[in-house]
């Protein structure tokens, strides 16, 4: 029979029956080192837990060790996302924005327009009392010279 390791349910490897078993280091990840517990075949577990043998513990070693890289491979999958996300709407509010701009461009030479035409009436007005004014006074002299004479 193959030696394995015993995982227990509490989370730990199992601890070694007395023994002369070796106990090696597993480098899980560049930052988890664990003390890993070897039993040799027929050895009794000290506490109930679950068996992994070399098979599956290499592939639990394999996804630990790559657990990083796929953390990342889904960091810039999510990042690319969100960024063609933002494109999107930053397409969108370009799209609204465009007639309103328009809009407010059209208003805006509207406003410039009306403020042209009102001070030129009021110009005209301004002109209109001066005239009124000096003819008023033409008027005025010319009845009283009359009068007088």
């Amino acid at each position: 029979m193959m030696p394995a390791f015993v995982l227990t349910l509490s989370g730990l490897l199992a601890a070694p029956v007395t023994g002369s078993a070796p106990e090696p280091n597993l480098q899980v990840t560049p930052e988890l080192r664990i003390a890993a517990e070897f039993l040799e075949a027929g050895q009794r577990a000290p506490r109930p837990g679950y068996f992994l043998d070399r098979a599956n513990l290499r592939l639990l070693l394999a996804e630990a060790a790559t657990a990083g890289e796929a953390c990342d491979a889904r960091v810039r999958d999510q990042q690319t996302l969100c960024t063609e996300q933002l494109a999107r709407a930053e397409a969108d509010c370009a799209a609204q924005l465009a007639p309103l701009t328009a809009r407010i461009s059209t208003l805006q030479a509207r406003e410039d327009d009306l403020v042209e035409a009102v001070q030129e009436t009021e110009r005209a007005l301004a002109r209109w009392r001066l005239w009124t004014y000096v003819g008023g006074g033409a008027a005025a002299a010319t009845i009283t010279f009359l009068a007088i004479r």
